[in-house]
């Protein structure tokens, strides 16, 4: 399986937090549209992300993006991840530094506390393999 945004348009990387479209950004260029179209960019996802970011600060491990795309690659069934970088360090922070992340997520999906942060990228996920 090839799993489709699996940072929900970026949403779950916290660059949207409080509704913000910083500079540089998708929700600034002419693909704006797909944010909303996909609905990506909604107040409900953002808090999520939010909750979700603060957990990935609160334990380590790895950014927020790092850690859902280690959580989506660490499924047998997914061959790959298309995750739509519009730059190299973007790239960068998925690919090489995100393997220590996916070694970090593994360890800390036993815990309760990683609940939360499970159900988000869960539902991230779920979305984005839903065409």
């Amino acid at each position: 399986m090839i799993v489709y945004s699996p940072l929900a348009q970026g949403v779950l990387t916290n660059k949207y937090a409080g509704m913000a479209k910083p500079e540089g950004s998708r929700a600034t260029t002419k693909f704006g549209h797909f944010l909303e179209a996909e609905k990506a960019l909604t107040p409900e996802n953002v808090a999520s992300a939010e909750r979700f970011a603060a957990w990935a600060q609160a334990h380590g491990g790895g950014t927020p993006a790092q850690l859902a795309l280690a959580w989506v690659l660490k499924h047998d069934t997914v061959s790959s991840a298309i995750i739509g970088a519009s730059r190299v360090e973007q790239l960068e922070e998925a690919v090489v530094e995100g393997r220590e992340a996916l070694e970090v997520g593994v360890r800390h999906e036993r815990s309760p506390r990683a609940a939360c942060a499970r159900g988000v990228v869960r539902s991230a996920y779920e979305r984005s393999t839903r065409r």
